[in-house]
């Protein structure tokens, strides 16, 4: 009698080693092809989301005949704990008596039912507030970003005079649209959906925050400017949508 030897033991063959790399591959794919189509959709909302509130300031404006921040009779309609502006045309966001007007202006909206997000206005005239994403100013879907609203008489990006703008910008501890937040190929992408592509062109420009370096996205708004920097690794772009200017 002889004695053998089972083996139990056998290893892949190459055709189930073949199928195994492949559903590896399939699964990274799906993973990596999921997160873009995330943060594609993130980016559609941000293009939406300027657009509503134009619209919503547009609304304001025909119901009230006044900016909602600025407008001067929010007491007579929505009680006394709501902030009026000074019916100066302009939604102030720095210096003045009235330069709580900017986080107002989403108070103001959602009272006048504009908005059905809930938002609290600045704690006093006259004070600055720190703009919270969710609390008192709308809060992106893409990462810690903010929309505010800035107005001047004017204000400078690219050489052209622009007197309010819906802004995109990296919350903060007191001006909320100063630094960038977005790779300059994502606002790109966003300014195609709602404008022309271009950085320092057409409704939606792209721009420089205080930080990080100047030319990260485009250039800093001071100067003539010039298209978005696609090779830049670094998170420096905000947006601003032009409301008023030219």
């Amino acid at each position: 009698m002889r004695n053998t030897k089972n083996h139990s033991c056998a290893g892949f063959t190459l055709v189930e080693l073949s199928i195994v790399i492949v559903i590896i591959g399939l699964i990274v794919a799906g993973v990596v092809g999921g997160q873009t189509l995330v943060k594609q959709a993130k980016l559609r909302t941000i293009a939406a989301d300027f657009q509503k509130f134009e619209t919503a300031l547009n609304a304001f404006l025909l119901s009230y005949d006044q900016l909602p921040g600025d407008f001067d009779k929010a007491q007579d309609y929505w009680g006394a704990g709501v902030n009026n502006g000074n019916d100066d045309n302009f939604i102030t966001c720095e210096g003045g008596a009235q330069r709580h007007e900017a986080i107002d202006v989403w108070e103001h909206l959602y009272r006048a039912e504009i908005l059905s997000e809930i938002y609290v206005g600045a704690s006093g005239a006259g004070n600055q507030d720190v703009s919270v994403g969710g609390v008192n100013v709308p809060k992106s879907s893409y990462s810690n970003q903010v929309y505010s609203i800035f107005s001047s008489n004017p204000f400078i990006i690219f050489n052209r005079q622009i007197m309010m703008s819906i802004v995109f910008g990296t919350q903060g501890t007191s001006c909320p649209w100063c630094n960038g937040g977005l790779l300059a190929n994502d606002a790109r992408s966003i300014d195609m959906k709602v404008d022309d592509g271009i950085a320092n062109q057409g409704k939606l420009l792209g721009v420089d925050g205080n930080a990080p370096a100047a030319g990260s996205c485009s250039q800093k708004y001071t100067t003539a400017g010039a298209d978005y920097n696609l090779s830049s690794t670094l998170e420096a772009c905000r947006l601003f949508y032009i409301y008023r200017g030219n």
